[in-house]
Parts: structure tokens; sequence; C-alpha cells
């Protein structure tokens, strides 16, 4: 996922809109087709927690991921040089523009649609029970 991140939500300063959680929510599991009773399963499996517990899991990891936003911004910056650069009065602009967008009929249907709904539904309960006192109320009691 950080890769993910350092490829495509990275600027060319290295900023990253998004926040990462330091360690993982879940715990994570990778698997290794094997098949049953191999004779080197006993090995494959203390290898891989010596790796773990030297450290060299994480420190490939922390590797490949510097590997991925390097290359994420030096292809951004090829990108930027080839376009051409907005002036630094348009730069100012974009940089002050509020990022939040003002709500429209479109974002409103959803919450109209709900008040609708619930407007018709408790009318249709109300009609029921007058209904319902209206005929008790006309039958006679035994």
């Amino acid at each position: 996922m950080k890769v993910i991140i350092a490829e495509e939500f990275t600027s060319q300063e290295g900023f990253t809109p998004l926040y990462v959680a330091r360690q993982n929510i879940l715990p994570g599991y990778c698997g290794f087709p094997l098949a049953p009773n191999s004779p080197f399963k006993a090995n494959f499996n203390h290898l891989i927690l010596a790796f773990h517990g030297a450290g060299l899991i994480g420190k490939w990891t922390v590797d490949v991921l510097e590997r991925v936003q390097f290359d994420s911004r030096q292809r951004l910056r090829a990108a930027a040089a080839a376009d051409s650069s907005p002036t630094k009065k348009q730069d100012s602009i974009q940089k002050n523009r509020d990022p939040r967008k003002a709500l429209t009929i479109v974002h409103m249907q959803g919450p109209l649609f709900l008040f609708v709904a619930g407007a018709f539904l408790s009318f249709a309960a109300f009609l029921g029970e007058n209904s319902y006192s209206v005929v008790s109320a006309g039958s006679p009691k035994s």
C-alpha cells in the first residue's frame, strides 16, 4: 500500500496528503505454496523467522519504498519540466483555493429523498392510526 501511495499520491516535493498508520491495524499474512510434508519446510520456516527477527524484511521493505518514492518524484519532475510551468501568480492562486466545494442540489438529493420518504411514512402511520381508531370506535363492544 505504501508503494502505491508513493507512486500515485506523492507530489514532487515529497508531500503526501494521505495519512498512513505507523503499524498494521490488522496483522498481515503471506503464504507460500508448498507441498504437504515437504522436506525443506522446517528450514524454510526457520529462515523466514531469522530474516524477520534480524529486521531484514523491514529493511528490504523500507529500501523498496524509498526507491519507489525517488522514482515517483523523478517522474513527476520530468513531467513538470516537459509541461510549461505556471507563473508564480497562477501558482499562488492554486495554493489559495479552498478545496471545499459548495453543496449543490446533487449533494442534497439523498437527504431530500430520506426526508420525503420519512414524511410519507409518518403520514401513512398517522392515517392508519386514525382509521383504526374510527373503525374500532364504531364497532359495538361485546
